[in-house]
């Protein structure tokens, strides 16, 4: 037997891997991908946690960037408000 590491939800378990080919693995007598995007399989823990740092950066970026699209967007709209009208919406807000 070999031991693997799974790579998933945040964590890295170790795994005993009953036999191997070139794609895919046996673990508990079922057959699994070696590369998959829900739960990857490494020959190494260093790999597993380089790959999962990796996945959530990013996933940082892409929050990072879809938060500027956001405020963009908002500017836009801001800038066709017409300006008598940003006072009312002012109001609007602040009340419960």
């Amino acid at each position: 037997m070999t031991t693997m590491y799974e790579a998933c939800f945040g964590k890295v378990t170790p795994v005993e891997v009953e036999r191997e080919s070139k794609k895919c693995v046996w673990i508990n007598g079922v057959r699994r991908e070696r590369e998959s995007n829900w739960r990857p399989l490494f020959d190494t823990e260093k790999e597993a946690w380089r790959y999962l740092i990796a996945k959530y950066e990013a996933a940082v970026v892409v929050a990072k960037n879809r938060v500027e699209d956001a405020e963009r967007e908002r500017g836009k709209l801001m800038m066709r408000i017409p300006f008598e009208t940003l006072g009312v919406l002012s109001k609007e807000s602040q009340e419960p």
